[in-house]
């Protein structure tokens, strides 16, 4: 375990999202940390055992507080790491990010997988990715769409 948890009695409340589901938690944060294996094992296995049809009619899903009309069906549910660069990447290497994305998409993608962040250092990470290689560019004037480079890999 890293030091900075070994001593922390920082209390945090941990929320994990699945596509129908959501498993919360609180304590200090060492002691997350230590069952954070356990934690996400459990996710997983909730996401597996969960017949989609019942639990929708089980527990009717709510509407995000702040906009109502937006769904997120179709979104990827990533396993997030403390780097936005690197969860655009888990992103787009769904096939989700096979389609072209704008950086409103995007943002909302690392909204609902509880990561978000400002557009404008979306859009910055986006032209990194196009420099390097990751992702290409399409659209004209001010308005661009995002999507992953095909790989050639040979089977």
């Amino acid at each position: 375990m890293e030091k900075r948890f070994v001593e922390s009695s920082l209390v945090v409340r941990l929320l994990i999202r699945g596509k129908n589901f959501e498993i919360s938690t609180e304590g200090k944060a060492s002691d997350i940390y230590e069952e954070l294996d356990v934690l996400t094992q459990l996710a997983d296995e909730v996401y597996k055992k969960l017949d989609a049809a019942k639990f929708a009619k089980a527990v009717p899903e709510k509407p995000p507080p702040e906009e109502v009309s937006v769904t997120v069906e179709g979104i990827p549910t990533i396993t997030a790491s403390r780097s936005t660069i690197e969860n655009i990447q888990l992103l787009f290497n769904t096939t989700w990010g096979k389609s072209p994305r704008t950086v409103s998409e995007v943002c909302k993608a690392l909204e609902v997988n509880a990561v978000p962040d400002k557009s404008n250092i979306v859009s910055s990470y986006l032209r990194r990715l196009v420099q390097r290689g990751f992702l290409r560019r399409i659209g004209t004037e001010r308005k661009y769409s995002y999507y992953k480079v095909p790989t050639t890999e040979h089977v």
